[in-house]
């Protein structure tokens, strides 16, 4: 039905305020809001009637991350890492120079699919293979003087793994850098003043290693048990051993060896799995709106 109010506004617009009308309503947008307000007169050639109500096509909706829309498949994730301490146990010509040394070292995984077989290892190690305190006499006065044998490894390597569940084992390749240094610090109750590095060399490494992982905890960050083996081959080294650094008259007198220096590393563990599931879909495109 139509509405007299409507008629009379459009009628007492005039010639001139009727062409406004007509101007507004020609503009896109502005027919939205005066569309309902203007209704051609009978009498009035080339006008059509608008309708009361136009239709729109609502706007597209966009999922949200939280949305039931994104559930979809999803992979476990895929970084290892965890800290080990371990005994070195010399072989060959090296067993006959020096004795049982002990370790420690972190290790990194990044496994390379998402079924979690293939990955790479990084470790950053070091380890003391002997260790003596003497006293410097200085006439006035007598210090501590500490010194170390130590080796510092760093490697990278592929790494397999091997089943799944709580308990896992796995295998992995093992080349990188080995640092033999010995150095000597004075001492004054604990604290360290001054300190001389009597002998240093840097070889590679090579070598194989394994271990065993036992789930000790539950979840999606599990926690295992790592027990470790590793075999490693290295070059001809020159080092120091314990009791190589001699003092005599406040000056210290170094002896060193040569000799290959394979050793094996026996390790005990403990290994963070990052098992938090990843979502792999993606948030669902709408089609775009028809045409009218």
């Amino acid at each position: 039905m139509r509405n007299p109010w409507r008629r009379r506004v459009w009628r007492g617009a005039g010639p001139g305020g009727q062409i406004v009308l007509l101007v507004i309503c020609l503009i896109p947008g502005s027919a939205f809001a005066a569309g309902p307000l203007l209704e051609a007169h009978p009498g009035a050639p080339g006008f059509r009637l608008l309708p009361d109500s136009l239709e729109t096509t609502p706007p597209p909706t966009w999922a949200g991350p939280c949305d039931e829309a994104v559930s979809g498949p999803h992979e476990l994730g895929r970084s290892v890492a965890g800290i080990a301490g371990f005994a070195l146990l010399p072989q060959g010509e090296f067993a006959g120079y020096v004795g049982t040394g002990f370790g420690a070292h972190l290790e990194g995984t990044r496994y390379l699919d998402a079924s979690r077989r293939l990955g790479i290892r990084l470790d950053l190690g070091f380890a003391t293979y002997g260790h003596q305190s003497s006293v410097m006499d200085l006439g006035l006065v007598e210090m501590d003087v500490s010194t170390d044998n130590d080796i510092f490894m760093l490697d990278v390597g592929p790494q397999f793994r091997l089943g799944h569940g709580g308990l896992q084992g796995y295998v992995r390749g093992i080349g990188g850098l080995s640092y033999f240094v010995t150095t000597s610090s004075v001492m004054d109750q604990g604290t360290s003043h001054f300190s001389k590095t009597h002998a240093a060399d840097l070889i590679p490494s090579v070598g194989l290693g394994g271990g065993l992982l036992i789930r000790v905890r539950k979840g999606p960050r599990p926690l295992y048990l790592d027990l470790t083996l590793e075999v490693r081959r290295q070059g001809t080294t020159r080092y120091a051993r314990k009791g190589d650094v001699v003092l005599r008259g406040g000056r210290a007198e170094t002896t060193t060896v040569r000799s290959r220096t394979d050793m094996v590393l026996i390790g005990l563990g403990v290994v963070f799995d990052d098992q938090g599931r990843v979502s792999t879909a993606r948030p669902p495109v709408d089609p775009a709106p028809a045409s009218p």
